[in-house]
């Protein structure tokens, strides 16, 4: 008789659970108030992301959260039957936490700056039907291990390319693993350094939709033992109100 444990989904970590969905949809961008004679209807705290770049002076934090979390199966094949069968299961699953600052240091608004901090979380279950969101806890027992830690930091720049066609920005960054020890890096999945650059084009759909076209290529160059370096490029199409 299978047997399964409950003990994650305690009060204390359904807040903790709740608290993180939280954050995930709240991006805040503070602005920086040096200029006494602001007017007082003039807001400095902000929801929702910049979709330009930011003013001299001017703040922006955004703090993203994602978890995912699958199956991997064991096959092995079965001479018998001359076919490969699935011997066991296993859940990976994995919580992402990034914290990013952009500050304006441009008098003419066309580039800013900001920095990367990337916190990870990853976790092996010998049982797949257990629950994804133990990534959160630290049950650490014979069935499954979690793995924590800084995973990274990184720099990156926003800027706009063309003075005359402001809709469109370009981010180029870098990315450095930062965990303590070579297994947990390889636990969390941060052996190499990244580079990637991505740009967003948007365009106003009448008075209330925007439409923002996106495009994000990431490099890996080769390190170690992975000799290979790693390519990666996506786009997306998103319509915002």
């Amino acid at each position: 008789m299978l047997v399964m444990k409950s003990q994650f989904f305690k009060p204390f970590w359904l807040r903790l659970t709740a608290a993180l969905l939280f954050c995930g949809l709240f991006q805040a961008q503070i602005a920086a108030q040096t200029d006494t004679e602001v007017e007082e209807e003039t807001p400095n705290l902000y929801t929702g992301v910049s979709a330009v770049i930011l003013p001299k002076d001017k703040t922006e934090i955004n703090l993203i959260n994602s978890v995912s979390s699958f199956w991997i199966a064991v096959n092995d094949y079965d001479g018998d039957i001359q076919a490969t069968r699935i011997t066991n299961r296993y859940r990976y699953s994995r919580a992402d936490h990034l914290l990013r600052v952009s500050h304006g240091f441009s008098k003419n608004g066309r580039w800013d700056l900001g920095a990367d901090l990337y916190y990870t979380r990853t976790r092996l279950d010998d049982e797949a039907r257990s629950s994804a969101l133990r990534v959160f806890g630290n049950d650490n027992s014979p069935d499954g291990k979690t793995y924590s830690g800084v995973s990274a930091v990184g720099v990156q720049v926003r800027f706009m390319p063309f003075r005359k066609l402001p809709e469109l920005t370009l981010r180029a960054g870098l990315s450095q693993p930062l965990a303590r020890s070579e297994e947990l890096r390889l636990r969390l999945n941060a052996q190499r350094t990244q580079l990637f650059l991505s740009g967003v084009y948007s365009t106003r759909i009448g008075p209330e939709f925007t439409r923002l076209f996106t495009s994000r290529h990431e490099i890996a160059p080769a390190y170690g033992r992975k000799q290979k370096s790693f390519f990666c490029t996506r786009h997306r199409c998103l319509y915002c109100v």
